[in-house]
């Protein structure tokens, strides 16, 4: 997901384009009509309508999940197109749902969700398509229509910072430059394109290609390498570097053009970096203790995804209602974001209902602790209900219903290699085992002993503590006996 403004700045602002809007409503339309053309003149008009609305308003509503753009994007991806399918296809689990719930789909034919599926993502797809294939004719265009004074650029690796840089330079018409040809060594890569520039060879080919190109009176003056000269082994560098020394063509790295500066690892930190101790940390952590190592993870994605597909469902009315009361008692944005580290060290962003009231007024001046509170805040806190947008992260793969909580950056332990090797949890180990009221030191050891200990059955505990707790309020920790306690000081003691 991307990121989100502050909660002072943030405003209830749907994104989306015209074009998704009125597909948004003519998807469902469509697909009973290919279905049955004489649906719309028989008397289940109620059952049609009630269909396309509730369809096209859980549409919108997982464009805005899934963070579908507001408009026709020129840089249409791969990853675009998956957001783009799942957004359609949960919008048409979750309509199948709730129209069964009210009517059984009497009216409707039980085939039309697929074919409305179907006819919401390949018009998005399309409409995409050719918003993509307009703006590259119109740059292509633009900026090859007077090309006779521009500096030639050799491109090195066929990539995505290759790819970056070749958009970046035809996007701008005022700049000289022009990628004519990229360069590498894969054999699959021959003869294929990257952002409209044929792929003409590999590094060794580059003497021979830039004769070639004189002869044709294109004169190359820059060779780029689509990365840092960590990209390149020291062959293909030395070899890179006596062309062009020899041609006394300049030989350079798109990062250091761009002035983008490297990672330096000799530095005194600020903090506990993450990444340095998940990537670089040796020796790896030992999960040999671990009983179910990968299939059971295979297994767990599995059961988030489903149950956290039924329990949006079955809380979608509750979700309304909290919007309102929220917005009503809080203010807007309904939903509160906080970057946190997840599995592997990566980032992502946590959501929740808001609880505090933005932390300045409309003239910008600080409101005090004391009035950024609210009665809604302290009961939803109290409830638990705050977290229940977490199931949005669940669902998209960056949480899991039971796993280590996710930390702060400056929160993480000294070393958070272990507890980063699984999914970040909604609950955990460490919460039905004292939550706020144990130490860090605590909650370090005792998430340690969930990913050493994962299992199908320590889940299901852990889920029905969970449940208890939130009845009967408080921690379940005075529940569960001596034996949660002994973990904290060694596996080998430790039973279950």
């Amino acid at each position: 997901m991307g990121m989100r403004a502050p909660s002072s700045r943030g405003r209830i602002r749907l994104r989306l384009s015209w074009f998704d809007a009125i597909w948004a409503f003519a998807a469902p339309v469509l697909a009973l009509l290919v279905r049955d053309p004489d649906i719309l003149a028989s008397k289940r008009t109620d059952a049609v309508l009630l269909y396309c609305l509730i369809s096209a308003l859980l549409s919108i509503f997982f464009y805005w999940i899934f963070d579908v753009r507001e408009a026709l994007p020129s840089f249409f991806s791969v990853r675009d197109s998956l957001q783009l399918v799942k957004a359609a296809a949960l919008s048409m689990a979750v309509t199948c749902a709730l129209v069964f719930a009210v009517t059984r789909l009497e009216g409707i034919p039980r085939s039309t969700p697929i074919i409305h599926g179907l006819v919401l993502i390949s018009g998005l797809l399309a409409a995409r398509a050719v918003g993509r294939l307009f703006f590259v004719q119109q740059t292509i265009q633009t900026r090859y229509g007077r090309a006779n004074d521009s500096e030639h650029i050799v491109m090195i690796g066929a990539n995505h910072i290759t790819a970056a840089f070749i958009g970046l330079i035809q996007a701008c018409d005022s700049v000289r430059s022009r990628v004519i040809a990229v360069l590498d060594d894969r054999p699959q890569m021959m003869g294929r394109s990257i952002a409209h520039v044929r792929i003409m060879g590999s590094t060794r080919a580059l003497a021979s290609l830039i004769d070639e190109f004189n002869v044709h009176g294109v004169q190359v003056d820059r060779v780029l390498v689509g990365g840092g000269p960590d990209a390149l082994n020291c062959e293909v560098f030395d070899h890179l570097t006596s062309v062009c020394e020899k041609r006394a063509i300049e030989l350079n790295f798109v990062p250091h053009i761009a002035d983008l500066r490297p990672i330096v690892q000799d530095e005194a930190p600020q903090g506990p970096s993450v990444m340095v101790l998940w990537e670089e940390r040796a020796p790896a952590p030992d999960l040999s203790a671990c009983s179910c190592r990968g299939s059971y993870r295979v297994v767990k994605r599995a059961i988030d995804l489903l149950v956290a597909a039924a329990l949006l469902i079955m809380t979608a009315p509750l979700w309304a209602l909290l919007s309102v009361v929220v917005l009503a008692g809080v203010g807007s944005p309904v939903l509160f974001w906080q970057q946190r580290v997840g599995q592997g060290g990566r980032s992502f962003m946590i959501y929740k209902f808001r609880t505090l009231r933005a932390p300045y007024d409309r003239n910008g001046r600080p409101l005090t602790p004391h009035e950024r509170q609210s009665r809604i805040g302290q009961l939803l806190r109290k409830s638990h209900l705050d977290e229940l947008p977490q199931l949005l992260n669940v669902l998209v793969g960056d949480m899991s219903l039971v796993g280590p909580r996710p930390l702060l950056p400056v929160d993480q332990p000294s070393d958070p290699s272990i507890r980063l090797t699984v999914a970040p949890g909604v609950t955990g180990w460490a919460q039905i085992n004292g939550g706020q009221n144990i130490s860090v030191a605590e909650k370090t050891a005792l998430d340690e002993w969930y990913v050493r200990h994962l299992s199908f059955r320590l889940d299901l505990q852990v889920l029905f503590l969970t449940l208890v707790a939130l009845v009967k309020g408080g921690t379940p920790q005075n529940w569960i006996g001596d034996a949660a306690n002994i973990h904290l000081e060694s596996d080998s003691s430790a039973r279950y």
